[in-house]
């Protein structure tokens, strides 16, 4: 509106758009990559329509059976990007590592462990079917179920890792569970390898790994002339006493 009340009719704005850009309908310039990719960049929505059903792909992208363009690295990747699934037909067998599972109507390699876990990993759920649920919890025999769903080894809970998304599996009922053979205790009901016992690294999280509890030996460290030494033994062993310091 101007100063004497005329209602002045709104300008569309008009760039000048390089050769690597698409003119949108309104005027504004976007990345010619956004052109005809099922999703409307331009503000107007001019860069999707029928038209795109023509539309040509660049070399380094594959064509839906639609009209989305999807990068050519998207192709056979085992995962649906084209909302026809056109993008994972055709393709050739994918053999999964020793350690996978593979889907029987994909190319997608899943994890054993995430097989008969309670949660579909594969897209159609296909790595949940005929599992032999045997447990009170849900899960098959020797496993587990997290308070998230996911069903989960029985040797896992309690073994010092957070394997549960809410860590449910290293809970306060930890603290009376017995530890594996190989296995040390600590106080705080966590279970880690005995060999990680006295190496000076503070795996309990309370230290009982470590220290007079275990009836560890004096720590070592280098003098600053290089003369490895003991520390806090009682005896100057560095020059100047740097391994009898006030922090013993």
């Amino acid at each position: 509106m101007s100063g004497r009340g005329e209602i002045l009719p709104c300008l569309e704005a008009v760039y000048n758009c390089s050769s690597f850009q698409f003119r949108c309908n309104n005027g504004f310039c976007i990345s010619k990559y956004r052109k005809c990719n099922s999703h409307p960049d331009c503000t107007d929505g001019s860069d999707e329509g029928a038209f795109c059903a023509n539309h040509t792909c660049f070399p380094s992208y594959f064509k839906c059976d639609g009209y989305k363009c999807i990068p050519l690295s998207y192709r056979c990747n085992g995962r649906r990007n084209c909302r026809d699934g056109s993008d994972e037909r055709n393709c050739p067998d994918v053999k999964c590592s020793s350690y996978q599972w593979k889907c029987p109507n994909s190319n997608i390699c899943i994890h054993k462990m995430r097989r008969c876990n309670g949660l579909a990993n594969c897209e159609d759920g296909a790595d949940e079917a005929g599992c032999n649920v045997t447990t009170a919890e849900g899960c098959r025999e020797g496993y587990f179920r997290c308070l998230g769903g996911s069903c989960l080894p029985n040797n896992w809970r309690c073994d010092g890792h957070k394997d549960c998304e809410s860590g449910s599996d290293e809970n306060s009922t930890c603290i009376t569970k017995a530890c594996p053979a190989q296995r040390f205790r600590c106080k705080t009901g966590l279970c880690i390898p005995k060999r990680w016992i006295c190496d000076n690294i503070n795996d309990c999280g309370d230290n009982s790994d470590e220290g007079a509890a275990q009836n560890c030996p004096s720590p070592t460290f280098r003098c600053p002339y290089g003369h490895q030494s003991k520390v806090c033994d009682g005896k100057t062993d560095c020059p100047g006493g740097t391994d009898e310091s006030t922090t013993c």
